[in-house]
């Protein structure tokens, strides 16, 4: 790789674009985003995954004023119904980060089982529904009691209040992995849905939808095996995240021998983590730290992005 020269590039995420989304999704509705598009088409130039790689390898100025990169996190069916005819039309490309548990083999993301749980009965069931969970698994897994849980946990966050801080953290990390996925899942199918493979069937893109974004122009990169917070995981078990996340995108047809695109699941990374992700062959991956990329000081694996929230609308 030469010497890059300074340009700065705004790398802006969404997750879901619906209309009637409940709150807890924070999606953007259609109108919403179609605004977003007009107000970028009217301040920066859309580009490519392949015009930030050519500019990173070959150090060549390729790249336009207000370089700006469209990434969608998760892998939502939104993107495949609302967003690809949308960035197909204005002859943009997007770059779709989808986790292999939800696309390939359609099984809710823990995340999503929280999301949908607190939509359907509320962020007050679901922090009571925890704390008995916690409490009743307090001697099989020696935690402290949920009221001392709930102390630690509750601190308001972006976007955020201290309830929903409290479930997130307590059942994203705080928790044991095992305790964490029972709670989801027993959240998920008491208030959701028993019918696990036909939600995730309903709320995301599958491999045929990856494959025809794909062949339309659309960028695919990886966004872990079972969404983990990277950063937190043994090396083995972040190795089997990069390793089949890159399978996953091999079996949709895309060629990852010169490398490919990954998106940290919950931002989460450091330095270990972006080691592993160029191990893994990785040349392209995504933070969700909230600046202006430059590509002459940001490592390559650790791109910053702006969430959709910080564009008007």
């Amino acid at each position: 790789m030469t010497d890059v020269p300074n340009r700065p590039v705004t790398i802006v995420t969404w997750h879901y674009v619906r209309d009637g989304a409940p709150g807890e999704l924070h999606a953007r509705t259609v109108a919403e985003f179609d605004s977003q598009l007009d107000h970028i088409a009217g301040n920066f130039t859309p580009v490519t995954l392949d015009q930030i790689r050519d500019h990173l390898r070959h150090g060549k100025t390729s790249l336009p004023e207000n370089a700006c990169l469209l990434t969608f996190d998760d892998g939502y069916r939104d993107h495949h119904d609302t967003v690809f005819p949308r960035l197909a039309a204005r002859g943009w490309q997007g770059v779709f980060f989808a986790p292999t548990r939800s696309a390939g083999d359609r099984q809710v993301l823990d995340v999503n089982r929280i999301q949908f749980a607190i939509a359907a009965v509320g962020i007050d069931q679901v922090v009571r529904e925890t704390r008995a969970e916690i409490d009743n698994a307090r001697d099989e897994f020696d935690l402290p009691d949920s009221g001392t849980l709930y102390d630690t946990l509750a601190v308001a966050g972006l976007h955020n209040p201290p309830e929903a801080m409290f479930v997130k953290r307590a059942l994203q990390t705080a928790l044991p992995e095992a305790l964490r996925t029972r709670i989801c899942q027993a959240l998920f199918e008491r208030h959701v849905s028993a019918d696990e493979a036909d939600f995730a069937a309903m709320l995301y893109a599958g491999s045929d939808e990856l494959r025809e974004m794909h062949d339309g122009g659309m960028a695919i990169g990886g966004h872990g095996w079972r969404h983990q917070r990277m950063s937190e995981l043994a090396p083995g078990d972040r190795r089997t995240e990069l390793e089949r996340s890159r399978a996953f995108l091999e079996s949709l047809g895309i060629d990852t021998t010169d490398g490919w695109s990954f998106c940290y699941p919950y931002g989460a990374h450091d330095t270990d983590t972006v080691r592993a992700a160029r191990d893994a062959g990785c040349d392209l991956a995504f933070t969700l730290e909230p600046r202006i990329a430059d590509l002459a000081v940001d490592d390559p694996c650790a791109l910053p992005r702006l969430d959709t929230n910080d564009l008007p609308r």
